[in-house]
């Protein structure tokens, strides 16, 4: 008897044991049904088209299939209403900002004219506002934040104030002729 190989099953378990790993809501609830009858119907009938059981599938496929058809996602409690409302907690990351700020020291790093530091100051301050209101308009807490994500924002929001960018500036200055730059 052949052997067929199902590929993404294994991968299809593994977003749904992530998803089953936190509270669902209940809409997020349907949509992992839908996954898994969606997924089980798939397998089945690619099993009959080929004459043979899920027997004879590869055994991580094997384990995945009974593992989904194992799922009863009526015993599963859902999150309240006021649970279900935002993300989970450490799961947003704010795209970008880690390199923008990495950017923005390195060129502090350098020796800049007053204006392109006031020009930098600028745009720290901007890109602060911006986090700040995405944040407040998407109803995102700190909380909500990855640890990277919100370390970072904490550093954009200290630069964006005048006497720390400013006591920064200086910092860098006493020390950049230690390091010959």
């Amino acid at each position: 008897m052949r052997r067929i190989r199902i590929k993404g099953l294994v991968s299809v378990v593994n977003s749904v044991r992530r998803d089953l790993s936190q509270p669902l809501s209940p809409a997020r609830k349907e949509r992992l049904r839908d996954t898994v009858a969606t997924s089980l119907q798939q397998v089945d009938r690619i099993v009959a088209e080929h004459g043979v059981t899920v027997e004879h599938l590869p055994e991580p496929t094997r384990r995945a299939y009974r593992f989904l058809a194992s799922i009863d996602l009526d015993t599963i409690p859902s999150q309240t209403a006021a649970d279900s409302d935002g993300p989970a907690r450490g799961s947003v990351s704010l795209v970008g900002i880690k390199s923008y700020l990495d950017g923005v020291l390195a060129q502090l790093a350098e020796p800049i004219s007053t204006d392109k530091a006031d020009e930098l100051r600028r745009s720290i301050r901007s890109r602060s506002e911006n986090i700040e209101s995405h944040l407040q308009v998407n109803e995102l807490s700190s909380a909500e934040l990855t640890t990277q994500s919100r370390s970072t924002r904490g550093w954009v929001a200290f630069f964006s104030t005048r006497e720390h960018f400013d006591a920064y500036l200086a910092a860098i200055g006493r020390v950049r002729p230690a390091f010959g730059t």
